[in-house]
């Protein structure tokens, strides 16, 4: 449900690129497309200062030669290192709160960054909620594992057994396939899909139509189902849990994982001292994000928590209070790609890391473990630009090797002029031979999502409108060319060219992941009505 327009009001767009995390996969490329409220895992750069960060005490373990060295130079890397996030790009690019690292167990570092609710709210602490989109996925897949245990369910299900509603091509698909996010079902928040519904009490009925209508893609016969991230799987594994168990998905969650595992404030209601989540404006402002409808992530990303609570889950994990030695070494071995059960799985330095990460109109979250260190790193935050898993992955490493990283440098930019903003603005088509390509690919939806751009320039701020996704505020690289947006990684490179003192552009260059298209001037496509409401 979003990147954005003013960047709470639309869909981050064009994120084209897939699970860089992930070694191999699907021929087309896995398509992560708004909402990044609901992204696939990734890796990717960030941004944020550290001018408003609170330094909690730190807490000396006492053990012996711990792998990150001492508390103090851990703290002091992750000090250094956030220093580089906003530096130049601004707060809307900065972390707003709360890091938590642990150690066998125990808390070793506590950061609070930024504000519950700006301009002059308080700052974050341990206990403080915030939404974690797709870290609700690791939670949910926990409690379908619990319900295998019991029999409840089989992973040999199939999803028509317990959602009849489907049509008969979803027979092939078993709650395995869900879980690894193998089973091919198209994503119902991807381009047209229910995203403009987000805001809405959605009911189960409204969304299993539409997936009734999507045929799930079939496999050759000869191959395993490849993994292609899909929040339509852990939607419907929330729909079958509920069925099985009897109760809300909620409730369920709540008295068999939550806790159990004592995460004693993480639900999916709202409370009245939640941090408020913010999104970029086109001038770098944060502004209020839109107020997600539980409704819609549902068990793809409905849940809130805070950075104490999710310590409290890895805590859990260490025994079998929640599960079986045998259902954890289910869940943390790769299926397909390098997804699990609802988490990534991958290695730092050769070391087995398991992670996931999140992200919800104006919320970014990170929770990733090493589980041969005993250490786990949890972020929880509420400015939707901050680039919470390059935070997230880079932090685990400092503290997995005791190695620092340097702070990302944010690349140069120069002003939008009014000449070349005047120049550049107008309509563009993707071309015949880029859109061919492309279909190698990308899916189609996404394709007719980004069939046109429309380029607008307004009193120095430049903006991006794909047909059928959100408007998205541009940066202008110090080449005078090149727009870029730092978050998504797209870049437009403009084809300018003088004739006498005249500068002329009919066309530019996109760049984003591993796709490259041509875009030329002409009639922008109108984007594709919204399915109607019943």
């Amino acid at each position: 449900m979003n990147p954005k327009a003013t960047p709470s009001r639309c869909l981050v767009v064009l994120a084209l690129l897939g699970l860089t995390a992930c070694s191999s996969g699907p021929t087309k490329a896995a398509w992560n497309g708004p909402p990044p409220e609901y992204e696939a895992p990734r890796k990717g750069p960030g941004s944020a200062p550290a001018t408003s960060a609170a330094a909690l005490p730190d807490d000396d373990d006492g053990m012996d030669m711990p792998p990150y060295g001492s508390v103090q130079d851990l703290s002091a890397s992750i000090d250094a290192y956030s220093k580089g996030f906003g530096s130049r790009y601004g707060v809307a690019y900065a972390p707003s709160g709360v890091l938590m690292i642990s150690h066998d167990g125990k808390t070793i570092v506590t950061r609070a960054y930024g504000k519950v609710k700006q301009p002059d709210g308080a700052a974050p602490t341990a206990g403080t909620r915030f939404r974690i989109g797709s870290v609700t996925k690791p939670i949910v897949a926990t409690l379908a594992l619990k319900m295998v245990e019991d029999k409840t369910i089989s992973l040999s299900d199939s999803v028509r057994k317990w959602v009849t509603e489907l049509p008969e091509s979803y027979q092939p698909i078993t709650i395995h396939h869900l879980l690894s996010q193998t089973s091919g079902v198209a994503s119902y928040t991807e381009p047209g899909g229910l995203l403009d519904r987000k805001m809405e009490d959605v009911p189960q009925k409204d969304v299993l139509a539409w997936l009734a209508k999507k045929a799930p893609d079939a496999p050759d016969g000869k191959t395993p189902r490849p993994f292609s991230y899909s929040n339509s799987n852990y939607y419907l594994l929330g729909v079958v849990l509920e069925r099985a168990g009897k109760a809300p998905l909620g409730q369920l969650l709540s008295t068999r994982v939550l806790g159990p595992a004592e995460m004693k404030s993480a639900g999916v209601d709202a409370q009245a001292n939640d941090a408020v989540g913010y999104m970029r404006s086109p001038k770098d402002e944060l502004v209020p994000a839109d107020v997600i409808s539980p409704s819609l992530p549902f068990g793809a990303g409905f849940l809130r928590a805070s950075a104490e609570d999710l310590l409290a889950l890895d805590r859990a994990y260490d025994g079998t209070k929640l599960l079986s030695d045998a259902s954890k070494a289910k869940m943390w071995t790769p299926v397909s790609k390098d997804y699990g059960y609802g988490w990534v799985v991958g290695d730092i330095g050769g070391s087995k890391i398991e992670w996931h990460n999140g992200a919800i109109d104006g919320f970014q979250s990170f929770y990733g473990r090493a589980p041969d260190q005993k250490v786990a790193v949890v972020y929880v935050g509420n400015v939707f630009d901050f680039d919470a898993t390059r935070f997230g992955l880079d932090v685990l490493k400092m503290a997995m090797t005791g190695s620092s990283i340097a702070a990302p440098v944010e690349r140069d930019t120069v002003p939008v002029d009014d000449a070349f903003g005047k120049l550049v603005a107008g309509e563009y088509v993707l071309d015949a031979k880029s859109k061919k390509e492309m279909e190698k690919q990308v899916p189609a939806p996404v394709i007719e999502s980004i069939a046109g751009i429309t380029i607008s320039f307004d009193q120095g701020v430049i903006a991006a409108k794909p047909t059928g996704q959100g408007q998205f505020p541009l940066k202008r690289a110090a080449d005078g060319t090149t727009l870029f947006h730092p978050t998504i990684k797209v870049e437009l490179a403009f084809d300018v060219t003088k004739k006498g003192e005249k500068s002329e552009t009919s066309s530019f260059t996109l760049k984003q992941g591993g796709i490259v298209a041509k875009y030329v001037r002409g009639k922008a496509p109108k984007p594709k009505k919204p399915p109607a409401k019943k």
